[in-house]
């Protein structure tokens, strides 16, 4: 029983060290301070934190899913799946909640410009404070992507433990409503032929997005990577890329559809 025990907190300890590791690495010193103070940080503080996978600091609010979605994208790098692309010009960001994920992915390529959608609007305050660095490149809509324009209403459902991290949208009367937009929208808006990444996590809405009848602009997206939030939205997205020469991939929690044309 002793071994057995000792072995136990042997593992306990070597996977805390292989986490403190893979944070410093990725961090840097320095960072993991910053990082570990941060998510000791009370409600309504916010923390600034750097890596080395981004050209400009990073603010976390205290007491939210922040920390833990920074963790996914600056030290699991989640994102890591697409570094090997080449000549990536645009990118749309649905679902670009506090901008961590369109920062790493403006930082991987510099020649990049954006389009980030995120319909709630705490996310969006703290949206535009990440991304402000990055200027023009930058364009932000508070908005939901859906499957046609109009109006949609805020879920009291959320599909994770931090509320600022998961907001669902609905068509049901919620906690306020944002503005939906379609992919064919978004492009015309922004005057874009093809779009090189599309980086969808939109808790579940992704079930809307691909079953809609017109989903012509497919042809016009080079590289999807999307988070599926269950079977039945697996099962939509599968369908909707089938005939797409893609190499479908899996990365941490998101499936990764790169282009073989």
């Amino acid at each position: 029983m002793d071994s057995i025990r000792w072995r136990y907190y042997v593992d306990i300890i070597a996977k805390r060290l292989a986490g403190y590791r893979k944070i410093i690495k990725n961090l840097g010193v320095r960072g993991w301070v910053s990082r570990s103070s941060a998510r000791r940080a009370a409600a309504g503080t916010t923390s600034r934190l750097v890596s080395k996978h981004c050209a400009t600091p990073l603010y976390v609010r205290g007491a939210t899913s922040d920390i833990r979605v920074f963790d996914q994208i600056f030290v699991d790098l989640e994102y890591r799946c697409l570094d090997q692309l080449r000549d990536v010009c645009t990118i749309i960001d649905a679902g670009a909640n506090v901008g961590y994920s369109s920062a790493y992915l403006l930082t991987r390529f510099p020649e990049a410009s954006i389009v980030a959608i995120e319909p709630d609007p705490d996310n969006c305050k703290a949206l535009a404070r990440n991304l402000a660095p990055y200027g023009s490149r930058v364009a932000l809509h508070q908005a939901a992507l859906w499957s046609e324009q109009g109006t949609l209403d805020f879920s009291a459902n959320t599909t994770g433990l931090g509320n600022e991290w998961a907001r669902k949208v609905e068509v049901t009367n919620g906690l306020g409503s944002v503005k939906a937009m379609t992919i064919d929208q978004i492009m015309a808006m922004h005057g874009l032929d093809f779009v090189d990444i599309l980086k969808v996590d939109i808790e579940g809405a992704e079930e809307k997005v691909f079953a809609a009848q017109d989903i012509g602009w497919l042809k016009k997206v080079g590289n999807i990577v999307i988070e599926l939030h269950g079977e039945k939205c697996s099962n939509i997205f599968m369908k909707a890329v089938v005939d797409r020469n893609f190499a479908i991939t899996q990365c941490e929690e998101l499936t990764v559809c790169l282009s073989q044309d």
